[in-house]
């Protein structure tokens, strides 16, 4: 358990030196430009929506004091921001899936002579994009359940300890999952993947931990969390599955 969660976070380490030794740091710049669309985008949507909430909020206490105005848009912004970072890595994994999964490929055939990597087609690229929308949205909604579920648990003083650390891990497992999937997508079906993934949970864990905190890093965390983590649990994965 504890092994193979450690396993997950320090196999970025092996694909740090990977990427660099095999040439394949253009991925940082392709990952990096599509996460800053995504990021500038959020970040515009929270700001033209936030205000509107607030209002909302306000007019339903009838009281629109400074204050509590100011309160009020604290507390909007600060759930609109939490929510928007849940979902901000799917977002990120669907965006940048045809590219994690050429980037999968290439490395496996790199590790497996047997093993040849098609050139990349747009019709490859839907696939993957539409298989990584299905898991995505099955994802999405199991993370902010159990998020949720953590969170009326931590209201309870006993448990609130143990509320930000469960909630980090779940969304960490979710995250360690998608970039599971750039490999399994090409040997198995989304059940079967998820059966593996459940079966592999701590290291899915491991993996994701070092991505959501990457992506935690303004700016430069788009640029190396989604290839960092693509890579290392495809490194992982193909050992698991071959030897």
């Amino acid at each position: 358990m504890i092994t193979s969660y450690l396993r997950g976070v320090f196999s970025y380490l092996d694909a740090f030196s990977y990427i660099r030794k095999n040439s394949l740091t253009r991925y940082y710049w392709y990952c990096g430009i599509i996460g800053l669309f995504i990021l500038s985008g959020l970040y515009l949507l929270s700001s033209l929506i936030s205000p509107h909430i607030s209002s909302y909020l306000l007019s339903l206490i009838d009281y629109d004091s400074d204050w509590a105005v100011r309160v009020s848009s604290f507390i909007v912004k600060s759930a609109i921001i939490i929510f928007l970072f849940i979902i901000y890595k799917y977002f990120v994994l669907i965006a940048t899936s045809p590219l994690m999964s050429k980037l999968s490929e290439d490395i496996e055939s790199n590790l497996d002579g047997d093993f040849i990597s098609l050139p990349f087609s747009f019709k490859k690229a839907i696939s993957d994009i539409f298989r990584s929308l299905r898991l995505s949205l099955r994802n999405v909604f199991r993370e902010l359940t159990y998020t949720l579920l953590i969170f009326i648990v931590g209201l309870f003083p006993l448990f609130t300890i143990a509320t930000t650390p469960f909630i980090f891990l779940v969304q960490a497992y979710f995250a360690g999952f998608g970039n599971m999937d750039f490999y399994l997508e090409r040997y198995f079906n989304t059940g079967k993947t998820i059966e593996y993934v459940r079966s592999n949970k701590f290291f899915a864990a491991g993996n994701g931990t070092p991505y959501m905190l990457l992506l935690a890093v303004p700016v430069i965390g788009v640029f190396f969390a989604p290839v960092l983590g693509a890579t290392s649990a495809t490194l992982e994965v193909h050992k698991r599955l071959n030897y």
